[in-house]
Protein backbone atom coordinates (compact mmCIF):
# COMPACT_ATOMS: atom_id res chain seq x y z
CA UNK A 1 0.00 0.00 0.00
CA UNK A 2 2.78 2.33 0.49
CA UNK A 3 3.71 1.87 -3.07
CA UNK A 4 0.23 2.79 -4.16
CA UNK A 5 0.43 5.95 -2.15
CA UNK A 6 3.37 7.02 -4.14
CA UNK A 7 1.37 6.68 -7.34
CA UNK A 8 -2.07 7.67 -6.09
CA UNK A 9 -1.09 10.85 -4.30
CA UNK A 10 0.56 12.39 -7.33
CA UNK A 11 -2.33 11.31 -9.58
CA UNK A 12 -4.88 12.73 -7.16
CA UNK A 13 -2.84 15.89 -6.83
CA UNK A 14 -2.55 16.11 -10.59
CA UNK A 15 -6.32 15.67 -10.97
CA UNK A 16 -6.97 18.28 -8.32
CA UNK A 17 -4.44 20.54 -9.93
CA UNK A 18 -6.08 20.00 -13.34
CA UNK A 19 -9.52 21.00 -11.95
CA UNK A 20 -8.04 23.91 -10.14
CA UNK A 21 -5.98 24.93 -13.21
CA UNK A 22 -8.98 24.68 -15.52
CA UNK A 23 -10.95 27.03 -13.35
CA UNK A 24 -8.02 29.35 -13.02
CA UNK A 25 -7.26 29.09 -16.75
CA UNK A 26 -10.88 29.98 -17.63
CA UNK A 27 -10.78 32.96 -15.31
CA UNK A 28 -7.32 33.92 -16.55
CA UNK A 29 -8.41 33.52 -20.17
CA UNK A 30 -11.51 35.64 -19.51
CA UNK A 31 -9.31 38.22 -17.75
CA UNK A 32 -6.81 38.12 -20.64
CA UNK A 33 -9.61 38.51 -23.20
CA UNK A 34 -11.06 41.35 -21.12
CA UNK A 35 -7.63 42.93 -20.84
CA UNK A 36 -7.10 42.61 -24.57
CA UNK A 37 -10.57 44.06 -25.24
CA UNK A 38 -9.88 46.87 -22.78
CA UNK A 39 -6.51 47.53 -24.44
CA UNK A 40 -8.20 47.46 -27.87
CA UNK A 41 -10.90 49.84 -26.64
CA UNK A 42 -8.31 52.12 -25.09
CA UNK A 43 -6.28 51.98 -28.31
CA UNK A 44 -9.42 52.68 -30.39
CA UNK A 45 -10.27 55.59 -28.11
CA UNK A 46 -6.70 56.86 -28.41
CA UNK A 47 -6.80 56.49 -32.19
CA UNK A 48 -10.16 58.29 -32.35
CA UNK A 49 -8.86 60.97 -30.00
CA UNK A 50 -5.66 61.27 -32.06
CA UNK A 51 -7.75 61.52 -35.23
CA UNK A 52 -9.93 64.20 -33.63
CA UNK A 53 -6.82 65.98 -32.32
CA UNK A 54 -5.19 65.72 -35.75
CA UNK A 55 -8.35 67.04 -37.39
CA UNK A 56 -8.43 69.96 -34.94
CA UNK A 57 -4.69 70.50 -35.44
CA UNK A 58 -5.11 70.41 -39.21
CA UNK A 59 -8.00 72.87 -39.03
CA UNK A 60 -5.97 75.10 -36.69
CA UNK A 61 -2.95 74.77 -38.97
CA UNK A 62 -5.06 75.60 -42.02
CA UNK A 63 -6.56 78.59 -40.21
CA UNK A 64 -3.09 79.64 -39.06
CA UNK A 65 -1.76 79.07 -42.56
CA UNK A 66 -4.57 81.19 -43.98
CA UNK A 67 -3.79 83.90 -41.41
CA UNK A 68 -0.08 83.69 -42.24
CA UNK A 69 -0.86 83.80 -45.95
CA UNK A 70 -3.05 86.84 -45.40
CA UNK A 71 -0.34 88.47 -43.26
CA UNK A 72 2.31 87.56 -45.85
CA UNK A 73 0.18 89.05 -48.64
CA UNK A 74 -0.39 92.20 -46.56
CA UNK A 75 3.35 92.36 -45.77
CA UNK A 76 4.21 91.82 -49.45
CA UNK A 77 1.76 94.55 -50.44
CA UNK A 78 3.23 96.85 -47.79
CA UNK A 79 6.79 95.95 -48.86
CA UNK A 80 5.86 96.58 -52.49
CA UNK A 81 4.33 99.94 -51.55
CA UNK A 82 7.45 100.82 -49.52
CA UNK A 83 9.68 99.66 -52.38
CA UNK A 84 7.71 101.79 -54.84
CA UNK A 85 7.87 104.73 -52.43
CA UNK A 86 11.63 104.27 -52.04
CA UNK A 87 12.03 104.03 -55.81
CA UNK A 88 9.91 107.15 -56.27
CA UNK A 89 12.04 108.92 -53.66
CA UNK A 90 15.22 107.77 -55.42
CA UNK A 91 13.85 108.97 -58.74
CA UNK A 92 12.88 112.32 -57.21
CA UNK A 93 16.33 112.56 -55.60
CA UNK A 94 18.01 111.75 -58.92
CA UNK A 95 15.89 114.36 -60.69
CA UNK A 96 16.74 116.88 -57.97
CA UNK A 97 20.46 116.05 -58.28
CA UNK A 98 20.31 116.41 -62.05
CA UNK A 99 18.45 119.72 -61.75
CA UNK A 100 20.89 120.91 -59.09
CA UNK A 101 23.88 119.92 -61.21
CA UNK A 102 22.31 121.56 -64.24
CA UNK A 103 21.66 124.75 -62.27
CA UNK A 104 25.16 124.63 -60.77
CA UNK A 105 26.58 124.33 -64.28
CA UNK A 106 24.41 127.23 -65.41
CA UNK A 107 25.55 129.27 -62.39
CA UNK A 108 29.18 128.42 -63.17
CA UNK A 109 28.67 129.39 -66.83
CA UNK A 110 26.94 132.63 -65.82
CA UNK A 111 29.72 133.44 -63.33
CA UNK A 112 32.25 132.75 -66.07
CA UNK A 113 30.31 134.99 -68.45
CA UNK A 114 30.07 137.68 -65.74
CA UNK A 115 33.82 137.44 -65.21
CA UNK A 116 34.39 137.70 -68.97
CA UNK A 117 32.02 140.65 -69.24
CA UNK A 118 33.70 142.37 -66.25
CA UNK A 119 37.07 141.76 -67.89
CA UNK A 120 35.74 143.21 -71.14
CA UNK A 121 34.27 146.18 -69.22
CA UNK A 122 37.61 146.73 -67.50
CA UNK A 123 39.40 146.45 -70.88
CA UNK A 124 36.92 148.88 -72.47
CA UNK A 125 37.21 151.24 -69.49
CA UNK A 126 41.01 151.08 -69.66
CA UNK A 127 40.86 151.57 -73.44
CA UNK A 128 38.44 154.49 -72.93
CA UNK A 129 40.82 156.08 -70.43
CA UNK A 130 43.73 155.46 -72.78
CA UNK A 131 41.78 156.91 -75.71
CA UNK A 132 40.70 159.86 -73.54
CA UNK A 133 44.32 160.44 -72.55
CA UNK A 134 45.39 160.01 -76.18
CA UNK A 135 42.67 162.43 -77.29
CA UNK A 136 43.85 164.94 -74.72
CA UNK A 137 47.43 164.39 -75.83
CA UNK A 138 46.42 164.74 -79.49
CA UNK A 139 44.49 167.91 -78.76
CA UNK A 140 47.50 169.28 -76.92
CA UNK A 141 49.76 167.93 -79.64
CA UNK A 142 47.61 169.46 -82.40
CA UNK A 143 47.78 172.81 -80.66
CA UNK A 144 51.53 172.37 -80.11
CA UNK A 145 51.97 171.07 -83.66
CA UNK A 146 50.01 174.04 -84.97
CA UNK A 147 52.27 176.43 -83.08
CA UNK A 148 55.28 174.38 -84.19
CA UNK A 149 54.07 174.63 -87.78
CA UNK A 150 53.76 178.39 -87.40
CA UNK A 151 57.22 178.53 -85.82
CA UNK A 152 58.66 176.30 -88.53
CA UNK A 153 56.98 178.37 -91.25
CA UNK A 154 58.49 181.46 -89.67
CA UNK A 155 61.90 179.73 -89.44
CA UNK A 156 61.57 178.55 -93.05
CA UNK A 157 60.58 182.06 -94.07
CA UNK A 158 63.59 183.42 -92.20
CA UNK A 159 65.83 180.82 -93.89
CA UNK A 160 64.32 181.71 -97.27
CA UNK A 161 64.81 185.36 -96.49
CA UNK A 162 68.36 184.64 -95.35
CA UNK A 163 69.00 182.56 -98.50
CA UNK A 164 67.56 185.30 -100.68
CA UNK A 165 69.62 187.86 -98.85
CA UNK A 166 72.71 185.68 -99.21
CA UNK A 167 71.98 185.16 -102.92
CA UNK A 168 71.37 188.86 -103.38
CA UNK A 169 74.60 189.60 -101.47
CA UNK A 170 76.47 187.06 -103.59
CA UNK A 171 74.97 188.49 -106.75
CA UNK A 172 75.85 191.92 -105.57
CA UNK A 173 79.28 190.81 -104.66
CA UNK A 174 79.66 189.20 -108.03
CA UNK A 175 78.56 192.36 -109.74
CA UNK A 176 80.63 194.60 -107.62
CA UNK A 177 83.66 192.58 -107.62
CA UNK A 178 86.05 193.47 -110.40
CA UNK A 179 86.81 190.96 -112.93
CA UNK A 180 90.21 189.78 -112.92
Amino acid sequence: MTKKIYILVPIICTILFAFYYQGFAKEDEAASVQKIEDAKNVRRAEILQDAADRKEAIEAALALNADRKKEREEKEAQDLAEKEARQAARDARDVAYRDRNKLENQVADLKKQITEVKTEIEDVTAKKKLLGAEEKFLQTFVVAAGSNVDNLNRVLQQIDDADKAAAAAAALAAITEPKK
